[in-house]
């Protein structure tokens, strides 16, 4: 019976020399590919399947994009939190740094009057000495600029988010 398969034919099965892996019996027309099963209509993809694969696939997508949705949602969150406690904490340092440069700087003028050096000499070494102090600060600064990035977010967005950036 053509199409038909029984055990014993995989002993008298010859296969195409262009695809060596292909273990299925040669048929009559003696090639290993029209070994298959015959297909009847009734196999063939009905209306109510194609129906039921798009319904699937879309809720899949749906499913999907509203995952996408929470993890933007959260990286988000995320920053503005992120944000509000930078901005708190910075104040906060800000603040304590201030007053730490006015004591510093009031100790410094005093110990310099009392060590008898002129108000003139005084002014200008604390000048210098808070000059370079602030253009460490300004340094310091313009360099931590470089180590803000948006990437986090817009790796959300187009839905590569904990991915790294190597893979």
């Amino acid at each position: 019976m053509p199409g038909k398969m029984s055990p014993t034919d995989f002993a008298r099965a010859s296969f195409r020399p262009e695809r060596p892996v292909s273990f299925c019996p040669t048929s009559d027309t003696g090639w290993a590919s029209d070994c298959s099963k015959d297909v009847t209509w009734q196999d063939d993809t009905t209306f109510s399947d194609a129906k039921t694969a798009f319904q699937d696939l879309f809720s899949h997508k749906k499913d999907q994009f509203h995952a996408l949705q929470h993890v933007v949602a959260a990286e988000t969150n995320l920053v503005k939190k992120s944000l509000i406690v930078s901005v708190v904490g910075l104040a906060g340092a800000f603040v304590l740094a201030c007053f730490c440069w006015l004591i510093i700087n009031a100790t410094m003028g005093i110990a310099l009057d009392r060590a008898d050096v002129p108000l003139w000499l005084t002014m200008l070494i604390l000048l210098g000495i808070n000059a370079i102090g602030i253009t460490i600060c300004v340094k310091a600064v313009k360099e931590s600029y470089r180590h803000i990035s948006l990437m986090p977010i817009i790796r959300a967005a187009t839905g590569e988010a904990g991915k790294s950036q190597k893979e």
